[in-house]
């Protein structure tokens, strides 16, 4: 009975995993960092929040093209030609290493769900996976409310090395600015829940 529990618990989190992944995918698709980013400008005079406001210092022009360099090295680890700094091509290096590492530990979590899946019970799938909708959706609240210090808590985690700071002038800030952020984790986030409320619809079926 314990053991099967852990089997039902490793199973429901490859497949939180793998939601993630998918949505992180997603996101970061030059078409949909385009439309953020223009969702972003959209919302600037709506937003009464200094720390998630930047000034635009440069023109969409340059915007576009340096978002394009920083894909290239976040997906594929080139290096940017001309328009980022040292610095700011180190962090963009770091998150390629970041997703690279990400993209191994989904892959490893789609094998292990698929192992495992005949082992769980599909009727306490759905109760875990409702559990895990609730807890996500407070924590969304909570990183939301306090996104800052949430913000800056994540790459402490995920970058010890600490060079992810920049000031608000620097060209990885105007083209990603906090505000960026934070509406990439509201849809990080909802992405999820839908992909994991299907999950537990699909649970259910098979549990009738």
């Amino acid at each position: 009975m314990y053991f099967q529990r852990v089997l039902e618990l490793a199973f429901l989190f490859c497949r939180v995993l793998v939601c993630y992944g998918l949505m992180v995918a997603f996101l970061a698709a030059p078409p949909v960092i385009s439309l953020n980013q223009h969702l972003t400008d959209g919302l600037q005079g709506w937003i009464r929040s200094d720390a998630l406001l930047v000034p635009r210092l440069i023109p969409e022009s340059a915007r576009v093209y340096s978002t394009q360099e920083a894909v290239e090295i976040i997906w594929l680890g080139k290096s940017a030609k001309d328009s980022f700094t040292q610095n700011e091509q180190g962090h963009l290096q770091d998150v390629h290493h970041l997703i690279a590492w990400g993209s191994f530990i989904v892959g490893c979590a789609v094998i292990i769900s698929i192992l495992i899946e005949k082992e769980v019970v599909p009727q306490r799938v759905v109760v875990d996976v409702r559990r895990v909708i609730l807890t996500l959706v407070l924590l969304t609240l909570l990183a939301v409310t306090g996104f800052s210090f949430f913000f800056e808590l994540f790459h402490q985690v995920f970058f010890p090395q600490g060079n992810y700071s920049f000031p608000a002038d620097s060209l990885i800030i105007q083209c990603f600015p906090p505000l960026f952020w934070m509406l990439n984790l509201i849809w990080l986030q909802l992405g999820v829940l839908v992909l994991l409320r299907w999950q537990a619809h699909h649970a259910e079926k098979l549990s009738i």
